[in-house]
This record gives structure tokens, C-alpha cells and sequence, in this order.
């Protein structure tokens, strides 16, 4: 026969049992927890990558030593447009570092230079990205289905399409997404503040 707790006495079980649902519901939120901070760190390395800018050759816009985030899912989910910056392998020699350009002409375009001004189509394009312009001249290019036409920020020091040409779409990376180092090329910390080669 169990003898009941004389007055005064409390029984030690409830208080224990207290103790073993919140370890055990503790345990149940640190397992969710970390499962949600794998999922997370395999979703950010399957759309994001890292990426060193090196090289002049995207100057003003990225500058040697900056790390971008790279968007290898943007062109899965559409198709690149004119004016984005890609990061892509060089199609003479795929095992080298990923270069760095900007998009400016799109399949099946003809593409001219004409000292440094650059035409789609017959018409001179507007381009805000460039402030250091070529002086040279390159023969109007009919784009094929899948290639792009890319040239760096910095015309007067870059090795791009009016080099070696067309730009094969399966080559590309993504786009440039974010630029994540030095902090001073963050908008808001840059307003407050007073490795993909560029390939040249």
C-alpha cells in the first residue's frame, strides 16, 4: 500500500516530470533549429557564390579586391538582359578563373563599335555604366541564338568580345547580385562613409 505524503510533504515526481518536457522540448527546438540553418546554408550555396573581383577592367563599377555575390540561379529562372554584370568562364580556356563583364548585346543582335560608341541594331545605345571610353572600332557581329556580346566598364583597359568575341550562354555563371566586401560599397554604409579575373 503506498502511503500518501503526510501534511506538509510535495511530491518530487510532477516537478521532475516539468523538467523532462522542457528538456525534451528544448532538445526538439535545437534539432529544428539546426536543420533549418543547414537547409538555409545549402539553399545560399546553391544560388549564391563568392566571387574576387581582380583587375581594372569593370572600373568605376567593381574595382580590384571587391567580393560580389554571384546569383547562379538568375538565368534558370529567366534570361539575361542588356546592362547586367556576369560572371562567366572564358570559352578558350574553361579551366582558368571566371571572368567578370557586362552584357551589351543579346542573341541574334549585330553588334558595331564605332570609336568607342557602341550600336545595336544600326543605333547607338545609351550606356550610364561607362565612363572611360575605347577609342577603337570594331566590324558590326550577328550575335547567334545563344551568345552575348560582353564588354567591361573600363573600355580602354579590358579583354572582352571586341577581343575574342561572342560569349556562349551555357558559360555563364549568373549575375552579379551584391556586392559584399569592402563594407564601403554597401549603399547605405557607403553613403555614410567620407576572384573573377576582369581579364585585364
Amino acid at each position: 500500500m503506498t502511503a500518501e505524503p503526510s501534511p506538509g510533504e510535495t511530491s518530487a515526481e510532477p516537478h521532475q516530470l516539468h523538467l523532462g518536457r522542457v528538456a525534451a522540448n528544448f532538445a526538439r527546438d535545437l534539432v529544428i533549429a539546426i536543420l533549418i540553418g543547414v537547409a538555409l546554408f545549402a539553399l545560399i550555396r546553391m544560388t549564391l557564390q563568392h566571387v574576387l573581383v581582380e583587375g581594372p577592367s569593370m572600373e568605376p563599377t567593381y574595382t580590384n579586391g571587391q567580393r560580389v555575390w554571384v546569383n547562379t540561379l538568375a538565368y534558370k529562372l529567366g534570361q539575361p538582359q542588356r546592362g547586367d554584370v556576369v560572371v562567366f568562364h572564358f570559352k578558350y580556356r574553361e579551366d582558368q578563373e571566371p571572368f567578370i563583364k557586362r552584357i551589351i548585346g543579346l542573341p541574334g543582335e549585330q553588334v558595331e563599335v564605332r570609336e568607342g560608341a557602341v550600336y545595336v541594331d544600326g543605333s547607338r545605345i545609351d550606356e550610364p555604366w561607362t565612363t572611360r571610353p575605347a577609342s577603337y572600332s570594331k566590324p558590326p557581329m550577328r550575335l547567334g541564338p545563344r551568345e552575348y556580346y560582353v564588354l567591361g566598364d573600363n573600355r580602354a583597359n579590358s579583354s572582352d568580345s571586341h577581343i575574342w568575341g561572342a560569349q556562349p550562354e551555357d558559360l555563364i555563371m549568373g549575375k552579379v547580385w551584391i556586392t559584399i566586401w569592402p563594407p564601403s560599397s554597401w549603399p547605405l554604409i557607403g553613403r555614410l562613409m567620407p576572384r573573377a579575373t576582369s581579364g585585364a
